[in-house]
């Protein structure tokens, strides 16, 4: 059976202040087989304090800093130039956890996907820095405001020979092209993780992006998701994005648990 994991970022948050120690602490609590690290901001230049924590949770996937995203949107040499050197250091911080696949947003805020065609050329070669680390580079379908994240991905499947790909059900259904998404040709080669949690908005509903539901919670038609993957053969890896914590920040597993469990039905029965 295909290995599920949990997000680091669904318990440590804004909330605890990102209190890397969280990690070793809450692990025995949740039923999954690992962890996917999310890289924040505040954890630059604390790398030593990182894999610490992080050495004694089996964390196979590393969740990039978003920021390196909104770096590759702006499009100027200096956002590249910085943009490049976060990414050596996220890979760099991969590598050292023990992760062997590492999340990329390459596009973010505030000019989204409005530079595609340079942006497509720049995760080009991002993806030749990764070749050497041993990583595998695995690009989301993250939200864009000028086009489709599908389109997009099919466009670096057809451009980048052995791009790896991930595709959060999430921003597929934001942008309603879910079922679209899951009949693409990208599970063929190029898709090699799969991030799980639900949406309750409309087309393109930027309200309704926060907070992430649990899968089962928003409006998904969750059996176009397994029937999908059914079709496609996926058997590779998952992530729940979904929050594990109340109002006010206490973190309680079961939240997680209960999610895991429904994943873990659906993908046995595929």
């Amino acid at each position: 059976m295909a290995n599920v994991y949990l997000s680091a970022g669904t318990f440590i948050t804004k909330l605890n202040g990102r209190d890397i120690t969280l990690l070793d602490k809450y692990a025995p609590c949740f039923d999954c087989d690992g962890f996917e690290f999310m890289m924040y901001p505040e954890y630059y230049g604390r790398t030593d304090e990182v894999v610490k924590y992080t050495a004694k949770v089996l964390t196979p996937v590393f969740h990039a800093d978003k920021t390196i995203g909104d770096l590759l949107s702006g499009g100027s040499e200096e956002e590249y130039a910085k943009a490049l050197e976060m990414f050596d250091v996220n890979l760099c911080a991969a590598k050292n956890i023990g992760a062997s696949k590492a999340v990329f947003h390459c596009w973010g805020i505030p000019d989204s996907d409005r530079r595609m065609t340079r942006i497509v050329e720049e995760i080009g070669a991002l993806y030749e820095r990764s070749k050497s680390s041993g990583i595998d580079m695995l690009v989301e379908n993250c939200v864009c405001v000028n086009g489709s994240p599908l389109d997009h991905l099919e466009t670096l499947a057809r451009e980048i020979s052995g791009i790896g790909l991930i595709v959060d059900v999430r921003c597929a259904q934001f942008h309603g092209e879910l079922e679209r998404t899951m009949n693409s040709f990208i599970w063929k080669k190029n898709v090699r993780h799969v991030h799980i949690s639900d949406f309750a908005g409309s087309y393109m509903d930027w309200t309704k992006l926060r907070p992430i539901l649990r899968p089962t919670y928003g409006t998904i038609d969750w059996d176009v998701v397994w029937n999908g993957l059914k079709n496609n053969g996926y058997d590779n890896t998952f992530t729940l994005e979904s929050p594990t914590f109340l109002p006010g920040g206490r973190i309680v597993p079961s939240l997680a648990n209960d999610s895991i469990r429904y994943i873990r039905e659906h993908i046995a029965s595929k």
